[in-house]
C-alpha cells in the first residue's frame, strides 16, 4: 500500500482516549488529527444556520456531521492526503460504509468490570488534551449501556474494537499495533511454500465471511477444506498471483489470467482493511501493462459490493452447480 493515503478513524464513547491516540499518533506518523468536538463546536459557535446543539444526543450530532466527515474522508483519498479523524461522533453502520479503501477504523470500548471497577480512571482520561468546561454527569450503569450498545454494533458490522478489561496502559498497546499492522502490508508473487497457508484461508474465508450469503450445503461445496494442491499450485504459477502480507502472516491472496481475474480471498481476520484493494489493484495493473482493455471477473453474492465499488459492471446472472448446492455469482466486467 505504499504511496496510497492512509486514513485512520478513531472512535468510542467519551474519556475513553480517543484524543491520546491521535495524538500519539500524530507525534510518530506525523499525519495531522481532526477532533469532531472542534468541529461540532464550530459549527455551534459559527454558523447561525447550524440546525442542532450540544445538548442533542451523540447520534443526532452524529448523523448532522457524517456529511462532513464523509466529504473530508474522499477529499483526503483524492489527493492521497493522510488524516486522523477522532471522536465521538462517527456512527459505526456510517464508517463500515467507506472501509477498505485506504480507510481504517478502530473504536475504544471500556468493558463492563473495567467501568465498575475503575470508574474514577475513566474520568481521568476527561481532559487528557482537550479541557473540558463541565463535568461527567452520566451514571455508571449508563456509562456500561453505552459501552456495551457500541460494542453490540462494532460486532454486528465487523468493525474493529479494543476492549479495556482491566490495565488501561497496557491494553491500549491492542490499538497502536492494529494501526500499525495495517500500514505494513507487503505485496509479493506467490511461491510454492504459501500454498497451504492460503488453502486454509480460503476455507476459514468462504466458510466465515461468506456463510452470510449462503447455505452450509453451498459452503461446503464451494470450500471442502481439502484442496487439490497439485491443481492449484499449477494453477497459481501460471497465472500472475499475488500474496498479500502482514508481519509475516498471510491475509489474502489473488491472481489473474489474461483478463480474467480468478481468485481474490481476503483471510476472515483482516476484512475491511484494504487488503482486497490493494491486491485487486496489482492485478488490474498487471492486465493493463499487458495490454488488456477490460478485466472480467465472477463474484459471489458477498463480493458483488466490493466489485461495484472499483468500478465493475454485472453483465450476468449465473447459478453455478457444485455437488448438489447451487451457488449464485455474477460475472463482471470493469474497463481498464
Amino acid at each position: 500500500m505504499k504511496g496510497a493515503p492512509m486514513i485512520i478513524l478513531i472512535g468510542g464513547e467519551s474519556h475513553t482516549g480517543k484524543t491520546l491516540l491521535a495524538q500519539r499518533l500524530l507525534e510518530k506518523y506525523h499525519f495531522p488529527y481532526t477532533s469532531l468536538d472542534h468541529i461540532k463546536m464550530g459549527l455551534i459557535r459559527g454558523d447561525k444556520h447550524c440546525d442542532f446543539t450540544a445538548l442533542d444526543s451523540d447520534d443526532v450530532i452524529a448523523e448532522k456531521l457524517w456529511g462532513i466527515v464523509k466529504g473530508m474522508i474522499q477529499t483526503c483519498r483524492e489527493n492521497k492526503q493522510n488524516i486522523i479523524i477522532e471522536g465521538c461522533y462517527l456512527p459505526v453502520e456510517r464508517v463500515k460504509e467507506v472501509l477498505g479503501e485506504e480507510v481504517i477504523a478502530c473504536y475504544l470500548i471500556f468493558s463492563k468490570d473495567y467501568i465498575r471497577n475503575h470508574f474514577d480512571k475513566v474520568l481521568e482520561y476527561e481532559n487528557v488534551i482537550e479541557q473540558r468546561n463541565y463535568p461527567e454527569e452520566r451514571s455508571i450503569e449508563t456509562f456500561i449501556a453505552e459501552h456495551q450498545r457500541l460494542k453490540a454494533k462494532c460486532i454486528a458490522h465487523r468493525v474493529k474494537y479494543i476492549e479495556i478489561t482491566d490495565d488501561y496502559k497496557s491494553e491500549i498497546k491492542a490499538a497502536y499495533d492494529y494501526i500499525e499492522s495495517s500500514m505494513k502490508l507487503e505485496l509479493r508473487t506467490y511461491e510454492e511454500a504459501d500454498l497451504t497457508e492460503i488453502g486454509q484461508l480460503f476455507y476459514d474465508t468462504v466458510h466465515t465471511v461468506n456463510a452470510k450469503d449462503y447455505s452450509k450445503e453451498a459452503l461446503d461445496a464451494w470450500a471442502s477444506g481439502n484442496i487439490d494442491e497439485v491443481k492449484w499450485h499449477q494453477s497459481l504459477l501460471s497465472h500472475y498471483s499475488i500474496i498479500a502480507k502482514l508481519n509475516d502472516k498471510i491475509v489474502g491472496f489473488g491472481d489473474v489470467e489474461g483478463n480474467y481475474l480468478d481468485r481474490l480471498y481476503v483471510h476472515k481476520d483482516y476484512q475491511n482493511r484494504g487488503v482486497g484493494r490493494a491486491i485487486t489493484e496489482r492485478l488490474e495493473d498487471y492486465a493493463k501493462q499487458n495490454k488488456e482493455t477490460t478485466i472480467t471477473t465472477y463474484a459471489s453474492l458477498t463480493a458483488r459490493p466490493f466489485f461495484e465499488k472499483r468500478g465493475y459492471l454485472i453483465i450476468e446472472e449465473q447459478q453455478v452447480k457444485r455437488n448438489d448446492a447451487l451457488l449464485k455469482r455474477f460475472r463482471m466486467v470493469k474497463e481498464l
